[in-house]
């Protein structure tokens, strides 16, 4: 999956301000509360890793000879 940049930013909230039910009850004519969240920015970075898998010569063959939308109300996949 391509990322902008390797270093990066973002907010990060503490977990008890989720926990903690706002008040909402309101009157015909009240006013509504309003909630705020805190949050800290962060820095972080992404970390590289790998696989490989080894697909054998002959399933990349029957695959090729496949057709790429093997029923007629399937939707072609873009790629």
């Amino acid at each position: 999956m391509p990322v902008a940049a390797q270093n990066f930013k973002y907010n990060k909230f503490p977990l008890g301000e989720f926990f903690s039910p706002p008040e909402t009850k309101v009157g015909r004519k009240g006013q509504v509360n309003q909630v705020e969240f805190t949050s800290t920015e962060t820095p972080d970075s992404t970390e590289d890793h790998g696989l490989d898998d080894p697909i054998p010569n002959s399933d990349s063959m029957n695959a090729a000879a496949m057709p790429a939308c093997p029923t007629p109300n399937c939707a072609p996949r873009k790629v």
